[in-house]
């Protein structure tokens, strides 16, 4: 199945990358959005063997790409967690995609598992559609917006949603964007 679309996809739809606000400070500050392997500078087999006893047990290949879920689902959301499953949730930095753009990207493979993912990197500016940024967290973040990402990104409160009332508020926004 990989890099073969499944018919009954939607094009038209959004997709997200979620991430804590650390790495979204690095992500906006360079403009790109990188797998684990570019981010690193490690081999995806070095950090297969890292995370091996993670709660994700992901395979080495995983950490070629960057890996997306539909606008509306929790998933990106509970991944930010996993470094902390027994915190009260704390929403992550959702950078959302029209899937039709990511269809161009000439690194985008199909898995049978996420709805989309694209080897090595995106560059923002070529693709991002919205940045949602819990406005709690604002002041943590804007100083690292490129300029020419200022416009996309967007402060929502999150008033003590819990993890799909969040999702919800997020996607609605979105879909009004």
């Amino acid at each position: 199945m990989e890099n073969q679309q499944p018919a009954y996809w939607d094009n038209n739809g959004k997709v997200y990358h979620a991430t804590d606000i650390e790495s979204a400070a690095k992500i906006l500050s360079c403009g790109r959005l990188l797998s684990a392997v570019r981010v690193s500078g490690k081999t995806a087999n070095e950090l297969e063997y890292e995370k091996h006893d993670s709660v994700w047990n992901d395979s080495a290949d995983f950490f070629e790409y960057v890996m997306f879920c539909w606008g509306n689902c929790v998933v990106g959301d509970y991944v930010v967690m996993s470094d902390s499953p027994d915190s009260e949730f704390t929403p992550g930095v959702r950078f959302y995609f029209r899937y039709s753009d990511l269809l161009q990207h000439p690194g985008h493979v199909f898995d049978g598992y996420h709805c989309i993912k694209i080897k090595d990197e995106i560059v923002l500016s070529d693709y991002l559609y919205a940045c949602i940024v819990p406005e709690q967290q604002k002041s943590q973040l804007e100083s690292f917006v490129m300029p020419e990402l200022a416009a996309k990104i967007h402060y929502l409160p999150e008033d003590g949603l819990g993890i799909y009332d969040w999702s919800e508020r997020v996607y609605g926004f979105v879909e009004r964007v």
